[in-house]
């Protein structure tokens, strides 16, 4: 006695609304991604390596399916828009209307590495006034404290480690 076969575009087609529904209850936000989602499910449905042969179990595998294929998708679409976040401007006040154009995103990036690159060049201390001035948006009197010295030894060394940041980033 064999398993039956079963005709997975027909399945598909008669429970395409459901599996819609099942997409768009676990995270996909527009008809767009219900669509792509869904394109996603038919993929895995016809290229299953080990095919479910009974009947009674195919709703609740092609639930699940649905549902792994929301998540890697929107985990996916997470990991898309971190990363061209990455490349924005992070000035909270700036204009989110307006996209950046792809040339700005790229010298917003070369410029961040050469300072990146340029600090690493820079000796212990110096690197360290600037992150905690920069980084960790630290007032003078806050450095001053951390660094057991005077505001205004703080304010010193700290005109010469941006001169030194800038003798280095030009080089």
């Amino acid at each position: 006695m064999t398993a039956p076969t079963i005709d997975w575009e027909d399945l598909l087609q008669k429970n395409r609304v459901w599996i819609r529904t099942v997409i768009a209850a676990h995270g996909a936000r527009s008809a767009d991604e219900v669509d792509e989602v869904f394109q996603n499910v038919a993929l895995a449905v016809f290229s299953q390596k080990a095919p479910i042969q009974d009947p009674d179990k195919v709703c609740a595998w092609l639930h699940s399916l649905a549902a792994n294929q929301t998540r890697l998708y929107c985990r996916s679409r997470g990991r898309y828009r971190k990363r061209v976040d990455g490349f924005r401007d992070e000035n909270p006040d700036a204009d989110r209307s307006a996209e950046p154009e792809p040339i700005d995103w790229l010298l917003d990036r070369e410029r961040r590495t050469r300072v990146r690159e340029a600090l690493g060049r820079l000796t212990a201390d110096v690197r360290e006034i600037l992150l905690m001035k920069y980084y960790h948006n630290l007032n003078y009197k806050e450095i001053a404290e951390e660094l057991e010295t005077s505001v205004s030894a703080v304010q010193a060394k700290l005109h010469r480690a941006r001169a030194a940041l800038k003798k280095e980033i030009l080089q």
